[in-house]
């Protein structure tokens, strides 16, 4: 049986386990270095780590799309 909270998304349940991913893996899935993030975090809070990769872009796609916009025309 699934729980559900009052904003209505869902929390753990008996067969299936659910975790929050952490600061240092939402920095890699956004493609900063763990040397940035090691650096990052001495001066920051995990709520802070956590916005700043939410506020980020990704650094592999935007490279890929600078890549791809330095040989057209335009």
């Amino acid at each position: 049986m699934i729980g559900y909270t009052a904003c209505n998304q869902a929390v753990l349940t008996e067969d299936f386990r659910i975790r929050r991913l952490t600061p240092k893996e939402t920095w890699r899935l956004q493609g900063f270095s763990g040397s940035a993030f090691e650096r990052a975090s001495k001066v920051n809070s995990d709520t802070q780590l956590y916005r700043q990769a939410g506020n980020s872009v990704s650094v592999p796609v935007i490279f890929a799309i600078a890549q791809r916009l330095k040989y057209r025309n335009f």
